[in-house]
């Protein structure tokens, strides 16, 4: 309780979610190598455990199903995740011998590509730019294999989507489009292509999402 009271003052999320997860954390334990593979790790018994003990339907669904980072060494949240029974994405490079069965995909850094076109640059007698930006369609970066746990119709949304982004010009971010405190990020017609350096100072969570920035 005390555990999870700290872990809600740190995540300033919704505490109901952070309660039922901690409550979870103390009944099923750390997973050893006999269950972290067992199906009692999955979500739908942990769903239940939750259902059976009374926690609300919109709590439930708080439960995490997939789980992914933005830091430095993703390494220990895709085994941690992934011995729990939640499925992840990765970051950096390719995670997916750490998760075979749970990793989904990842975003990884096209260095290769990145410092191969910079040098060829110099060499010609060209410059770099100081700030330079780039995604999928200037192959900056390049996308982890789908694992096994995707779905048909999920990897044909996938190619087709990748598909648009590689034509270059693509925007995640478009309007009408909400922060979580209910301001205006992006008005109809509007939209941020990922090259866009306005999304520099990004400082919010979308509608929907639960926690804060700062």
């Amino acid at each position: 309780y005390h555990y999870a009271k700290h872990l809600v003052g740190q995540e300033r999320g919704n505490p109901r979610v952070v309660l039922a997860a901690a409550l979870l954390l103390e009944v099923c334990g750390p997973p050893t190598a006999e269950t972290q593979n067992d199906d009692l790790q999955s979500s739908a018994p942990a769903r239940a455990m939750l259902e059976q003990a009374g926690v609300d339907a919109d709590t439930i669904a708080g439960v995490c199903d997939v789980i992914t980072c933005h830091v430095d060494g993703p390494k220990v949240v895709m085994e941690t995740a992934a011995g729990r029974g939640a499925f992840v994405c990765g970051y950096h490079a390719n995670q997916s011998p750490l998760a075979p069965e749970k990793y989904l995909t990842g975003a990884e850094w096209n260095w290769a590509s990145v410092y191969t076109g910079m040098v060829k640059t110099v060499m010609e007698g060209g410059s770099i730019d100081n700030f330079v930006r780039g995604g999928l369609a200037e192959n900056f970066i390049k996308m982890s294999p789908l694992g096994p746990a995707v779905s048909d119709a999920a990897r044909n949304q996938f190619e087709a989507t990748k598909a648009e982004i590689l034509k270059g010009g693509y925007a995640v971010i478009k309007g009408p489009l909400n922060d979580n405190k209910g301001n205006v990020i992006a008005t109809t017609g509007q939209s941020f292509v990922e090259t866009d350096v306005a999304l520099e100072s990004m400082d919010y969570l979308v509608e929907g999402i639960v926690g804060a920035t700062s």
